[in-house]
């Protein structure tokens, strides 16, 4: 088991995973879980496209975007969505 920094956690962060994929099947996927009054993100459903940063403390940062085709579920309460491919 992973421990997540109390600063991820206190941010609204529940779950995040790196996994480095490679190849046509599957790259690099980055899953993240949140919720809660202290997730900061702009109200649902997200306008599209949407793009997601993810930073680092150390400054290193991963980039999505969310385009329509990708997106699973997108309405007043979640989203979820597969990024394209760059």
């Amino acid at each position: 088991m992973r421990r997540i920094p109390i600063l991820i956690v206190l941010a609204g962060v529940l779950a995040m995973r790196l996994f480095s994929g490679t190849g046509p099947e599957r790259g690099p996927t980055i899953t993240v879980k949140g919720g809660g009054p202290n997730l900061l993100l702009p109200p649902l459903p997200l306008a599209l496209p949407a793009r997601l940063q993810l930073q680092q403390t150390n400054g290193d940062c991963w980039e999505a975007t969310y385009a329509t085709d990708g997106v699973l579920r997108n309405d007043a309460t979640e989203f979820q969505g597969k990024a394209a491919v760059p």
